[in-house]
């Protein structure tokens, strides 16, 4: 691997809760779903994931996660 791991981390929300948009100019996010549902919006297309969902999220791509059920979700945070 040619680039950096920035960060591993794991969150907890609530159904409701929003992480609100926002973007990073230098880091990619890889996310896992590792229980409940919820709504990840990329640029504006939403995409629904559920348990052992992944998703990738590219730099500088807008995004915010939206919890519709209680959801467990690990991720990496990765310089590039």
């Amino acid at each position: 691997m040619s680039s950096s791991v920035t960060q591993i981390a794991f969150t907890e929300l609530l159904a409701g809760d929003i992480v609100k948009e926002h973007s990073h100019d230098s880091m990619e996010e890889i996310f896992i779903v590792l229980e409940g549902s919820c709504e990840f919006v990329l640029n504006g297309i939403s995409f629904f994931l559920k348990k052992e969902a992944v998703i990738k999220i590219a730099p500088k791509t807008i995004h915010e996660i939206r919890a519709i059920s209680h959801s467990r979700l690990i991720y990496f945070g990765v310089a590039v």
